[in-house]
């Protein structure tokens, strides 16, 4: 389900999310429960957010910077 609330138009909710893919970029796996326990408010609509940064982030991962180097190169 995507999103219904921006997370620009929503201080708190942004502040979750940059605290959240912040955790994420510093090699944690936080618990989806144990976050949105601290956000209880915006619960629902932070939790789709969380399941986005989630998917990307797994997906950034993959890609490394070998991916892109043909065949051949140094």
């Amino acid at each position: 389900m995507l999103p219904l609330v921006c997370a620009e138009e929503d201080p708190q909710l942004l502040d979750a999310v940059k605290d959240y893919l912040s955790q994420l970029e510093a090699g944690r796996c936080p618990s989806h429960r144990a976050f949105l326990a601290r956000y209880p408010a915006i619960a629902l609509t932070l939790a789709d957010y969380l399941d986005a940064l989630d998917l990307v982030h797994r997906g950034a991962r993959v890609l490394t910077p070998r991916t892109f180097v043909s065949k051949g190169r140094d």
